[in-house]
């Protein structure tokens, strides 16, 4: 069992040499002459990683089972809620989000009560 763990370490001291190498190597190859800027150590493109990491968050999937685990527990919800729902509640929910889906800047923001009706195309007569 310790074996695994030992491969682990390993590998996560493989990636950290990796990634950051990586990331001195692209900067120190194109923001000096892109920008002017100094070249980087090592120690500073692994700082350079952590920091993106605490300003843009994970470089993974989310937590276990991949996915947005929230997002995922509100659709359930909703989900839930919808199935309880009567036919005329439902209705009324399909009106309201026709509401707000189309928001004060989406397609239906000119309508007061953001609900378009469905206009027939028709085709343009062929000119003789």
């Amino acid at each position: 069992m310790w074996f695994w763990g030992f491969n682990f370490l390993v590998l996560m001291a493989l990636a950290v040499v990796v990634f950051g190498g990586g990331v001195m190597w692209l900067w120190n190859s194109l923001m000096p002459e892109l920008f002017g800027l100094s070249t980087i150590t090592w120690v500073q493109a692994i700082g350079l990683l952590v920091l993106s990491r605490i300003l843009f968050g994970s470089w993974g999937r989310g937590h276990r089972g991949g996915g947005n685990w929230r997002h995922k527990q509100w659709r359930t919800s909703w989900k839930d809620r919808w199935e309880q729902m009567s036919p005329e509640e439902r209705e009324q929910m399909k009106q309201r989000w026709g509401r707000y889906a189309g928001g004060q800047w989406g397609r239906n923001a000119c309508r007061e009560d953001g609900v378009e009706e469905a206009q027939e195309v028709k085709p343009e007569e062929e000119k003789s």
